[in-house]
């Protein structure tokens, strides 16, 4: 197990996903570390930018739901998967926890007017410079942002690594930057 409040219902759900559309989904352990320091941090506000069907918005949902509350936005270019997003969050009971917003992370992110404890990045590569600068203006002063397969784009990780303290995850190619 990756975590001590492992859900068998969001397991099923990803695992379904993951199988329909190999290669799409955000690596397991990845998700599990992202539920984890919601849980750790009691962030209460988390925006995922790049949501496709939601398997990271579940865990992030659920990791807002287990701290006893919280909201999740997750931002989805493609208006087909973010119905499947919203239909899975339904699916697992955790609709209430989270907006699947449709629309350019670039737009939508300009366009907030809050602050996010916890940020994930997981949209195009060649828009992550841009994802970057957009986030770091609306993560809360102690907050949180990721990204997945940061390695992608070398220029994002030596900025990031400059301008902010940065874990690397290697293997995986995604890293946590806190603020």
């Amino acid at each position: 197990m990756y975590f001590a409040e492992e859900n068998e219902r969001l397991r099923k759900i990803v695992q379904r996903i993951a199988e329909a559309n190999p290669g799409k989904v955000t690596s397991r352990p990845v998700d599990a570390l992202l539920y984890s320091v919601v849980r750790a941090s009691g962030a209460e506000r988390c925006l995922e930018l790049g949501a496709y069907e939601g398997t990271t918005t579940l865990y992030l949902a659920q990791g807002v739901a287990d701290n006893d509350g919280g909201r999740v936005t997750a931002v989805e270019i493609d208006e087909s998967n973010a119905r499947g997003a919203r239909q899975h969050l339904e699916e697992a009971g955790l609709e209430e926890y989270a907006d699947v917003v449709v629309g350019d992370s670039r737009d939508v992110v300009s366009g907030l007017d809050e602050e996010f404890d916890l940020i994930f990045v997981d949209t195009t590569p060649s828009q992550y410079l841009e994802d970057y600068d957009n986030a770091r203006g609306v993560l809360a002063e102690d907050g949180v942002l990721a990204f997945n397969k940061a390695n992608d784009e070398p220029e994002l990780v030596q900025r990031a690594r400059e301008e902010m303290e940065a874990l690397v995850f290697e293997e995986y190619g995604s890293f946590l930057l806190a603020q």
